[in-house]
């Protein structure tokens, strides 16, 4: 009865006594991103997956044959994810382009899902700019890129794994006590 109490106590409080696993957000960042005017794009962002949310970001697109330069930050653009094959940025303040007053917005695409595990994911020709999509240039190179640290790999904690390693001993030594 006394090791029936100590067993169910072990699995109450187990999860009580266990850290959460969680991802650590990833950097990713652009390299030889083109567009289709003679634009580029260079910087990074920083999201969590896990949450879907973008935490950081700073963009800057700089000027084609067709749009000027704009440099996406928290402090200039909202950004939004929608799935982890795209993103979106938009301008918080109108900006003023040969068409009028418009939001600069930026959407970027990519080849495959975006993962915690990091690596190279090419941009795809869906990605684009535009200033309220008259003008609009296309991506038409790129990629993402991002080197994940060994720390961002979630492991178990050392209370989690003393604790589980204590019951199955406990677990153990009541079925020799009170099944053999």
């Amino acid at each position: 009865m006394k090791a029936s109490f100590w067993t169910l106590a072990v699995f109450l409080l187990l999860p009580a006594l266990c850290q959460t696993a969680s991802a650590t957000p990833v950097t990713w960042t652009l390299q030889d991103v083109t567009f289709s005017d003679g634009g580029t794009a260079s910087g990074s962002f920083t999201i969590d997956l896990n949450r879907g949310q973008i935490l950081n970001w700073d963009i800057e697109t700089t000027t084609g044959t067709s749009l000027a330069a704009f440099d996406y930050t928290p402090s200039t653009a909202n950004a939004y994810e929608s799935s982890n094959t795209e993103l979106f940025f938009k301008s918080i303040n109108p900006v003023t382009g040969p068409y009028g007053t418009s939001s600069s917005l930026l959407f970027l695409y990519f080849q495959d899902p975006l993962t915690n595990a990091g690596g190279t994911i090419d941009l795809t020709s869906q990605g684009y700019q535009c200033d309220n999509c008259a003008p609009f240039r296309t991506v038409t190179g790129g990629d993402v890129t991002t080197d994940v640290p060994a720390s961002a790999v979630p492991e178990p904690s050392s209370g989690f794994l003393t604790l589980s390693s204590m019951l199955l001993i406990g677990i153990g030594l009541f079925t020799r006590r009170f099944v053999a």
